[in-house]
């Protein structure tokens, strides 16, 4: 058994950190001025810290023996490799197999300067990977290519030890399992930030 393998977006995570630190100095200055008219801080960090654990943070995509795990921000998806049937990267790490394409929320191609950035003499790994001519967000470096060059090297080197079944992926289950507590708290103290706004004005 190999080890799972987790993908995750830096820049995400950086955007997390920098909207706790953002969150955070706002209740410190809350705390020093000691205003009524201040109390709708408390509950914007509260929302501020969920949403940003759930839509930056924890966002992944998990590669292992059982499959690719998509942590996205309301649910996670779990594609045997046994249900694959192929990895686009157009506008987001997606997962194609006859249940449907899943889309990775941590894996978005990359922006119009980092693709104007981007080099193709050095895209030798993931136009192996590939199997064809890479777009730019093939290539590692952008948040859709680290992705789908680990799942399409891991599922090249199953298939070539025979781990991988064919002619069966239209009967192998996608399980999709649904998280909507996090972002509907998330959600709800924006409602209370709004409502403490207004009762405070």
């Amino acid at each position: 058994m190999s080890e799972p393998v987790r993908v995750r977006s830096t820049f995400n995570r950086s955007m997390a950190v920098v909207v706790w630190t953002v969150a955070g100095l706002a209740v410190l200055t809350a705390l020093w001025t000691d205003r009524e008219n201040m109390l709708w801080v408390y509950p914007a960090a509260a929302a501020a810290g969920v949403l940003g654990w759930v839509a930056l943070w924890r966002p992944h995509v998990e590669v292992s023996d059982a499959g690719i795990r998509l942590q996205n921000v309301t649910h996670r998806v779990l594609v045997p490799w046994h249900a694959l049937i192929h990895v686009d990267t157009r506008r987001a790490l997606t997962l194609l197999t006859p249940q449907g394409a899943f889309v990775a929320w941590s894996a978005p191609a990359p922006g119009l300067l980092s693709a104007l950035n981007s080099n193709a003499r050095t895209a030798r790994r993931e136009a192996r990977a590939a199997g064809a001519d890479v777009r730019n967000s093939d290539l590692v470096g952008s948040d859709s290519g680290n992705a789908a060059v680990v799942i399409r090297e891991q599922w090249e080197n199953r298939r070539e030890r025979g781990d991988v079944e064919l002619g069966v992926a239209a009967e192998t289950p996608v399980r999709r399992q649904w998280e909507p507590a996090l972002p509907l708290l998330g959600g709800l103290l924006v409602v209370v930030t709004l409502w403490t706004m207004v009762a405070t004005a």
